[in-house]
């Protein structure tokens, strides 16, 4: 049920963002365990409104930009905030990386768990509407976290040992929070600011669907007219009748259809 009804509330907030009053901000963090020579421990993925403007190796100094509003704001000094805070956050998933046991990772022999965490923020007329992270182990979603309404999802089945222990660290809950709801919102408003002013961008074409139909549905759908049509001229020539014969029933021209009584004799 509880995952019923966070879908409901992803649908919920896509018929918002189709109306264009919305934007969102979200960050993939994607972490490895036990990473091997030349690979990156973290990387970081950032997109506004599902359009990629930033890559980031974590422990290096600088973010890569992306896309045209990457290069807008990779001189800003919000971009030179980012990688301390998306530093900390790795830190602070690599720690909770050690203690998720899910009942399929039982078998997973030594092929070492990589975690997966988006966090993403919705903003509507400036003011911060969502904010949620998806966590995720080798690409099986198994936890949500409503940094609104501060709440815990269960999506897998075995990660209800791993909720229960999360849930219970307020510290860690107060921190998704601050970084999904204060971080994010921050961060969303300030791109904004140049988005707004990238008119290629922040207008979206919208495109229109045809979709095909059955033969079944096309016939029917002129078929219809027509039968409208016909009843239509079955009505207009009966109303035509009863008006004429109306008419009719009082007149005395000949031709009417009345006849001279028997036994009348002209004179």
């Amino acid at each position: 049920m509880e995952l019923l009804c966070y879908l409901l509330m992803l649908l919920l907030g896509g018929f918002r963002a189709a109306s264009g009053d919305i934007h969102s901000l979200s960050y993939s963090f994607t972490v490895i365990s036990k990473s091997g020579p030349g690979q990156p421990r973290c990387e970081v993925r950032g997109s506004v409104d599902k359009k990629p403007f930033l890559y980031y190796e974590c422990g290096s100094c600088k973010a890569e930009p992306l896309g045209p509003l990457g290069e807008r704001v990779n001189s800003t000094e919000v971009w030179a905030e980012l990688p301390e805070t998306l530093n900390d956050v790795e830190q602070e998933l690599r720690s909770t990386l050690q203690g998720i046991k899910l009942e399929q990772n039982k078998t997973r022999g030594a092929h070492p768990p990589t975690l997966e965490a988006q966090m993403s923020c919705q903003h509507e007329a400036d003011e911060c509407r969502e904010a949620s992270w998806q966590f995720s182990i080798d690409g099986q979603t198994f936890l949500i976290f409503d940094s609104i309404h501060t709440k815990w999802t269960v999506v897998h089945p075995g990660a209800g040992i791993v909720k229960e222990k999360w849930k219970s660290d307020q510290v860690l809950a107060q921190y998704l929070r601050k970084v999904s709801k204060g971080d994010c919102s921050h961060w969303l408003r300030e791109f904004l600011k140049y988005w707004e002013k990238m008119p290629e961008l922040a207008v979206t074409p919208t495109v229109t669907l045809e979709i095909p139909q059955p033969p079944g549905v096309q016939l029917l759908s002129w078929l219809i007219p027509v039968i409208l049509f016909c009843v239509f001229l079955i009505f207009l020539t009966v109303f035509i009748k009863y008006l004429w014969s109306g008419s009719c029933g009082s007149c005395s021209i000949p031709g009417c259809g009345f006849s001279e009584p028997q036994g009348t004799q002209h004179i």
